[in-house]
């Protein structure tokens, strides 16, 4: 292999082989390595937050939505989206 490819291993047996990306800490699914379940959640979790948030409040309900829209993978923005809606819990969504 190049020095421009990684390889993932499984029991000495290669499992995938990527081209690295170009810039440095990018993240790069390829959809087929993509598991089942993480294709579903993919599809249900941004509803899931939306639907919750707006409970909350239109505040944290632009917030999520901003961290879902403008992330190059949505799934990069789910742990900021709870971590927001953990604040929003504890401290009350007027407060935040």
């Amino acid at each position: 292999m190049g020095a421009h490819n990684i390889e993932t291993l499984h029991s000495n047996r290669r499992g995938a082989s990527h081209l690295q990306p170009q810039r440095r800490r990018t993240y790069s699914p390829q959809s087929k390595h993509i598991p089942a379940l993480h294709k579903a959640l993919r599809e249900c979790i941004p509803q899931r937050l939306l639907d919750w948030v707006e409970r909350i409040g239109t505040y944290i309900l632009r917030i999520v939505e901003y961290l879902l829209t403008h992330k190059h993978h949505p799934e990069i923005g789910y742990r900021s989206c709870l971590c927001s809606i953990s604040l929003a819990l504890q401290h009350g969504s007027e407060r935040l």
